[in-house]
């Protein structure tokens, strides 16, 4: 949700609940829970509403895809011989329009073999525009096909966490108009399970500081509208690496709950590791614009899942579940290069990027700082 949205939102939210408490507790007139209930639904509607669609079409377009020829295929020989085909066919047409000798009257044989000479040029070059095409096809839906399998992509999550805890404030405040009954109950308990679910939705899109245990990062410059590239390309050279148990999808994250809630979030390219062991340990990749520049990052979080964060609450169990986070060698060979490999994509989407802007890339730090310290 833009910022825009998100104050629209919160200003229909508010007032709508403004006028519906008021119509409830009858300090206003009662037809006015009406008007309540309408910038309730208006405020929802913006809540569910996604913003900020990109078309596969316009990330293509902003894509430069290299066309790699064959080299088995003799394509060198035909334009070489299209060379010196075209230069005996000129040098006849030459003499025609010079007046000098006519070899194209006064010798037949000589007349045919320059016209079969062109009708085998012109042949030659449809052939090879139609392999030019094939190949550009080939290569632009692989890397559509890299773009369709982006979860979301391109598109703004809507924001269902904040609909549901609208919901249910207003399921409790319309149960307060049946007082003692089974309805005023049943409306209550929905109220709270939907608050509940807003709360639970909330919290999986955090990104605390705290939880960051490594991280990497490095400023573009003159890199202004190239967020888009950094995340095609390194979801690319992450699916390429045919990584085991590597998992990759689009994400909304915000720093705290309050900030959450006033619709202040960034889109993240995520990568976790489908092992049980290793699932807590995620990868959020950030690329965004900072004036004409391009701030691109990543960080490595530790964030348990929130059964399991429970469980630490719990005398005893706590203590095992804080156990299941020990790993040993092998699960720390996996967690290096798991993030080697999202590192590695990430810098090869940097330095390609830098390419395309003719900016020099030695002087990229590659290191990263925190728990592994990758190069």
């Amino acid at each position: 949700m833009s910022k825009s949205n998100a104050l629209i939102f919160n200003i229909l939210i508010f007032i709508g609940l403004f006028v519906l408490f008021f119509a409830i507790g009858s300090l206003i007139p009662p037809f006015f829970a009406i008007f309540g209930i309408l910038f309730l639904a208006a405020g929802i509607y913006i809540g569910f509403k996604p913003t900020g669609t990109s078309s596969k079409k316009e990330i293509l377009d902003s894509l430069e895809i290299p066309v790699e020829v064959d080299q088995s295929k003799p394509r060198g020989v035909l334009k070489k011989e299209q060379t010196l085909n075209n230069h005996e066919v000129l040098t006849v047409d030459d003499q025609n329009k010079s007046g000098e000798v006519s070899e194209s009257s006064d010798n037949p044989i000589r007349q045919s073999k320059a016209l079969a000479i062109k009708m085998k040029i012109k042949e030659k070059e449809d052939n090879e525009e139609e392999a030019e095409e094939e190949i550009e096809e080939e290569e632009t839906e692989s890397i559509g096909g890299k773009i369709n399998k982006m979860q979301g992509w391109g598109n703004k999550t809507p924001r269902k966490d904040l609909a549901l805890i609208v919901v249910g404030i207003l399921l409790l405040l319309i149960s307060s108009l049946f007082r003692a009954s089974s309805i005023s109950t049943i409306l209550s308990y929905l109220g709270i399970l939907s608050i509940g679910i807003g709360l639970y939705l909330i919290l999986k899109r955090i990104l605390a500081v705290e939880q960051v245990i490594d991280n990497w990062g490095i400023m573009i410059k003159e890199g202004n509208g190239k967020a888009e590239d950094i995340f095609v390309f390194a979801e690319a050279f992450m699916i390429s690496s045919k990584a085991p148990s590597l998992k990759i999808h689009r994400a909304e994250m915000s720093p705290g709950i309050i900030r959450g809630i006033l619709g202040t979030s960034r889109n993240f390219l995520v990568a976790t590791d489908k092992n049980f062991r290793l699932n807590p340990y995620k990868i959020f990749i950030n690329a965004r614009d900072y004036g004409n520049n391009l701030d691109v990052s990543w960080y490595l979080t530790y964030r348990l899942p929130f059964w399991r964060a429970l469980l630490r609450f719990i005398p005893f169990i706590g203590v095992a579940s804080f156990a299941l986070e020990s790993l040993d060698v092998f699960d720390r060979q996996d967690l290096t290069a798991y993030t080697t490999v999202c590192h590695y994509s990430i810098l090869d989407a940097v330095v390609k990027l830098m390419l395309s802007l003719d900016q020099d890339t030695s002087r990229i730090d590659r290191k990263s700082k925190g728990f592994l310290g990758i190069t």
